[in-house]
């Protein structure tokens, strides 16, 4: 065994230490798993756990980084000694930034953050790609210049949890476009083109959100899943498949922590237990027909043709057809019997939520 090895594991807000055996012990991440054997094994987990717990304080991001002249793009992490700078989350780190007493750093407009080393006098700017990975990073570095503890010092509105770019499909142009996404601890997604000012895109995770593994005609090369959000359907795609593995493993642990959003009128009345439902016949090709769009495992009326719009309106979820229930047969065998059908389609829907009255 090579025991020159050296392993990096970056501990997320989900990490769980187990006890396997009296000196084994399981760090599970949520995206991979390390299992540690040797002597004082209590103080490594002490250690670990305390780490996991302050990670609101130990900020994390992707950073364009200028020193010494030269700028470059670093997945930054700073740690209570000092900020190492990484290629990728994945990568050995290739800069150390030692932490000291002497160590400063200020804020520039808003958008830079300036940072001296105060062992050898580096100083290096970073600017984040979002407000809410700047924000965390004023935070942190706040805190370990004033000693204090998460609790005690004033935390953002938001903790980024993981963030990255990804490429999302435009269903208008059916183009893929790049997007730098930052998953936050409300469960949300928060998307901003690189190439636009303005406030990022916010998604919300609910309990009924449904991601997949894709593979689409037109992203070849890519690494591509689908989010099926409560009203849309976001196709994303990753650069590589381990990078694709990080954010559906980071996905699937928000989903079951995400909650319902009371506020939204619309999901309220769909969540209701007095759903109506309504049939439709559709004769021939030449009928008057509706286009239905996959909203997680559900078929949903995208566009409703007029003569239709008084039983089925846009929203409305596909229930049966011919009689036979769809609900919980997937989208893919919902497609194929659509597809394959010869004669009338007879279908029944959910009707969905709509404003009476003034």
């Amino acid at each position: 065994e090579n025991k020159n090895v050296i392993t990096y594991v970056l501990l997320t807000s989900n990490t769980r230490v187990y006890d396997e055996d009296i000196d084994v012990f399981r760090i599970e991440t949520g995206l991979e798993v390390l299992v540690l054997k040797g002597q004082e094994m209590n103080e490594w987990k002490r250690a670990i756990s305390m780490k996991v717990r302050m990670l609101s304080s130990l900020a994390r991001g992707r950073f364009r980084v200028t020193h010494r002249g030269r700028s470059r793009n670093y997945f930054m992490m700073l740690h209570k000694e000092c900020i190492t700078a990484h290629r990728s989350p994945q990568n050995a780190i290739s800069r150390i930034y030692p932490i000291s007493n002497a160590s400063d750093f200020f804020v520039d407009k808003g958008t830079y953050i300036s940072f001296r080393s105060g062992s050898t006098l580096t100083r290096l700017t970073m600017r984040a790609k979002t407000a809410i990975e700047h924000k965390h990073w004023v935070f942190a570095l706040t805190s370990l210049q004033k000693g204090n503890s998460p609790s005690i010092a004033p935390s953002p509105p938001l903790l980024p949890l993981h963030s990255g770019t990804l490429e999302f499909l435009d269903l208008v142009t059916m183009k893929w476009k790049n997007q730098y996404v930052v998953l936050s601890d409300t469960c949300c997604l928060y998307t901003h083109d690189h190439r636009k000012e303005g406030t990022p895109r916010q998604y919300v995770l609910t309990p009924n959100s449904m991601i997949y593994k894709t593979n689409l005609a037109n992203a070849k090369g890519r690494y591509s899943f689908q989010l099926g959000l409560f009203s849309e359907s976001l196709h994303a795609a990753a650069a590589t498949r381990l990078e694709r593995d990080e954010w559906l493993s980071m996905l699937r642990q928000l989903i079951p922590k995400s909650k319902y959003d009371t506020a939204d009128i619309l999901q309220s009345a769909a969540l209701e237990r007095d759903v109506r439902t309504t049939t439709l016949s559709i004769e021939s090709v030449s009928s008057p027909g509706i286009c239905l769009q996959a909203r997680g495992n559900w078929m949903v009326a995208a566009v409703v043709s007029e003569s239709l719009s008084s039983s089925v309106c846009r929203g409305s979820i596909l229930l049966s057809i011919g009689g036979v229930s769809t609900t919980l047969t997937g989208v893919d065998y919902t497609s194929k019997k659509l597809t394959l059908n010869r004669g009338p389609l007879h279908l029944s829907f959910w009707k969905s939520p709509s404003k009476m009255g003034w």
